[in-house]
């Protein structure tokens, strides 16, 4: 059997050498892990407008007259620290203001929002509107400017909110939203 040259003896243990060398420098220490990605979930609430009815029409002046001719606007917004999303859920100008009786009116208009829960806590709906009253002839009756605030970490199923617009005597209606958490 011929023996091997000399200078290639050391050839096999070289390359396992560099071989092993290769391999721990491509592998990462412990010490230099990356954290784990923690994915936020995003939470989503969707808001409803149901309904309006009037409780009071005693200032219509007419015992016959028991509808209040309403239009104005109803919006939600959701607000997460300092930024504001509004959205207008119903409109309506004087011109086409609703007959909303003692039964409820159907209303419908609907907002979905979006927020990440670790800002569930920093994050609130507001439930809005501005009404006004249609007494004809071109006459007007402010019904109100009215809100309500909840904070998301506080909504875990479905709540009902109700704003009652009754800034002018013996003229009162009443509108339901619905919040869902989804």
């Amino acid at each position: 059997m011929k023996s091997m040259n000399p200078k290639f003896k050391m050839l096999p243990l070289l390359v396992l050498g560099m071989t092993l060398i290769t391999f721990t420098s491509c592998s990462k220490d412990e010490d230099e892990m990356e954290p784990p990605v923690v994915e936020v979930a995003d939470i989503r609430f969707r808001v409803n407008l149901t309904k309006i009815k009037a409780t009071d029409t005693s200032g219509e002046g007419d015992a016959d007259n028991v509808e209040l001719e309403i239009y104005g606007d109803l919006t939600t917004s959701l607000t997460i620290g300092t930024t504001v999303d509004t959205r207008v859920l119903w409109s309506t100008v004087y011109e086409e203001a609703i007959r909303v009786g003692q039964n409820d009116t159907q209303l419908t208009g609907e907002a979905i929002f979006t927020v990440p829960e670790d800002q569930l806590s920093n994050s609130s709906i507001t439930c809005a509107g501005e009404l006004d009253e249609n007494d004809g002839g071109g006459f007007s009756q402010f019904q109100g400017d009215e809100s309500s605030t909840f904070t998301l970490a506080a909504i875990n199923g479905t709540q009902d909110v109700e704003l009652t617009f009754s800034d002018t005597p013996g003229q009162t209606s009443v509108v339901t939203y619905t919040i869902t958490r989804l």
